[in-house]
Order: structure tokens, then C-alpha cells, then sequence
């Protein structure tokens, strides 16, 4: 008697490219592998290959968001050089409009100045004038110092993003270290409605932020 078995294979048929702009992201840092490069990735991509063996903000911003996305997560990443002009990350942002066309922007770099802000701000609108792309952005914003207090965190944060008002353009504090990962997966995870948003957990809880303890602030005060 012959045992029965079953065979599965995956075969690309060349059937065109993926069409969804819909939980898309494309994910913009410093590196040292692939640097001033594009890279689709997805849940099986070898990150170690692409990003290095080493930590970075990109890297864990990027794992945070698949661990987050839940299925059929996929994404692309620019690398961008250690010494880089401040205006590096959007000309890579234009550039990437030739191969791609995403939901939204992370910048996993902390922003520390005004300028990033504004950047972002004034992208957002050349892409909706010149490719009737409608992106919003996450940009990271640096956590507590040392010595920080949560009051001084905060009107560090306040006087950052006092006098721009872009709703396409949020500021997301790094105080487990690895939040702007997981609102972009969060934000991708086809389980989640208009009527669950990140700050619930009804699809579950956010993972990989990047600390098991509660933060504390330069005090030592727990937040």
C-alpha cells in the first residue's frame, strides 16, 4: 500500500508585483550594510544579512514592527550613511518613490530639532502634489537622559513641536526604546480597525518595545 504524502510547493509564476500601498512602510536609518539602498523585506528576510549582526535603531525599529504586524507583513528599508547631511533621509525618500509606493514613512534617527519636523511636513505635501501619494510619517524622538526628570522631558518635547501643526506628522518618544517599531507594525496589523487604535490592546499586547521594566527618568521616578 502506497503511504499517502503531500507536497507544497511555492513557485513564483512572475504573476507582477504587489499593488497594495495599504500597510506599507518604508523605514529610513543609519546603517553600515546596503547603505544608499532600497530593500524590500518581509516576515522571512534574513535582517542580520541586510542590517549587520549589530543593534541599531533601524534594525530593532524594524523587528518591533514585525513582531507587530502580525501576518503577511512585508515593508521596504533605506540605509543611510553614519555621516549623512541632516536632509539625507528625504532625498532617499524621493528616490525610493521610483521603486515603491508606501503608506507611510519611519524615521528611525532621532529628531532633535525643529528641522526634521518641517522636513517632513513640507515632503508630505510634494509627494500628494506630484505623485498623489497621501504619506504620513513617524519620526523618533530621543528618550530621557540622564538626569532627565519627566517634567524636563516634557518641555523638552513641548518646545520641539511648538508652533507645527502637521497631522500627518507624529513625534514618537523613545521611553522603552523601541516605540516607533511598534506603532508602525501596530499600524500595519490587518486585525486591527479604525475603531482599535494603538493606544488599545483589544488585538492583543504590543510587543518587543524594547524593555521588560517600566521606564524611569533621570530621577529614578518610575513612569
Amino acid at each position: 500500500m502506497t503511504w499517502p504524502i503531500v507536497t507544497v510547493n511555492q513557485v513564483n509564476q512572475l504573476l507582477g508585483e504587489t499593488k497594495e500601498v495599504e500597510r506599507t512602510l518604508l523605514f529610513i536609518g543609519t546603517g553600515t550594510k546596503n547603505v544608499g539602498k532600497t530593500l524590500a523585506v518581509n516576515a522571512q528576510s534574513d535582517f542580520n544579512a541586510l542590517l549587520g549582526e549589530g543593534n541599531s535603531p533601524l534594525k530593532s525599529d524594524v523587528l518591533a514592527a514585525l513582531a507587530n504586524a502580525g501576518q503577511n507583513w512585508w515593508g521596504f528599508i533605506h540605509v543611510l550613511a553614519a555621516d549623512s547631511e541632516s536632509g539625507a533621509w528625504v532625498d532617499a525618500v524621493k528616490a525610493a518613490q521610483v521603486s515603491c509606493s508606501v503608506e507611510g514613512v519611519v524615521l528611525s534617527d532621532d529628531v532633535a530639532a525643529k528641522e526634521q519636523i518641517n522636513q517632513a511636513a513640507t515632503l508630505r505635501s510634494e509627494l500628494i502634489a506630484k505623485y498623489g501619494r497621501w504619506v504620513w510619517f513617524i519620526l523618533a524622538v530621543q528618550g530621557m537622559q540622564e538626569d532627565e526628570s519627566q517634567a524636563d522631558y516634557l518641555k523638552r518635547l513641548s518646545t520641539l513641536q511648538q508652533g507645527i501643526a502637521e497631522k500627518a506628522v507624529q513625534l514618537v518618544p523613545r521611553l522603552w526604546g523601541n516605540e516607533p517599531g511598534v506603532l508602525a507594525g501596530r499600524l500595519c496589523n490587518r486585525a486591527v480597525t479604525i475603531a482599535d487604535s494603538p493606544a488599545r490592546v483589544k488585538t492583543g499586547p504590543l510587543l518587543n518595545l524594547g524593555s521588560d521594566e517600566l521606564p524611569k527618568d533621570g530621577a529614578g521616578a518610575t513612569l
